[in-house]
Formats: structure tokens, C-alpha cells, sequence
């Protein structure tokens, strides 16, 4: 029997990273993967 995964995924990431394609000057401040951050992204 397979079991189902009870969460939904993390889309916001996502939508971030096509906002920043679409519009390179809205995104201000970016996050590392650690979730340290606040670091200008240009």
C-alpha cells in the first residue's frame, strides 16, 4: 500500500522566483537556503 503525503508543496518559492524573472527590480531582498538572509539581490 503506498502512502500519501499529507502536505501540500511549497509553491511560494516558485512564484517568487518567476516574479523575480518577470520583474528583476521588485525583488528586493532574497533569503539563502538556510533561511538566513536579507542580503540585497542587486
Amino acid at each position: 500500500m503506498k502512502k500519501l503525503k499529507m502536505h501540500s508543496p511549497d509553491l511560494t518559492q516558485d512564484n517568487i522566483a518567476k516574479i523575480r524573472e518577470l520583474f528583476p527590480n521588485c525583488v528586493t531582498e532574497a533569503h539563502d537556503i538556510r533561511g538566513g538572509g536579507g542580503t540585497p539581490s542587486g
